[in-house]
């Protein structure tokens, strides 16, 4: 295989200019409904289980291919997935 050089190759092309946005857009990100919480949720419960659940998780699934269920039976030892599945 011959090595690249920059005689033999062209960089990509530039990324298009990001799509407009609505002026009630950025304000919107990023927040919950307040009819959403509970009394007894703060801000460090919140943070904590947003942490602990959703990207990670999709992250590590992408990369090793296994669910939380299928790691879970592994971790126990028991067979995945069970019998009757």
């Amino acid at each position: 295989m011959p090595f690249l050089t920059a005689e033999t190759h062209t960089a990509a092309p530039a990324a298009p200019p990001a799509p407009a946005r609505a002026p009630q857009q950025p304000q919107a990100e990023g927040t919950i409904a307040p009819e959403a919480l509970r009394t007894e949720d703060t801000a460090d419960s919140l943070a904590e289980e947003l942490r602990r659940a959703g990207h990670a998780d999709i992250l590590r699934e992408s990369l090793d291919g296994k669910g939380a269920y299928e790691l879970n039976a592994l971790v126990a030892g028991q067979a995945w997935p069970p019998p009757g599945w």
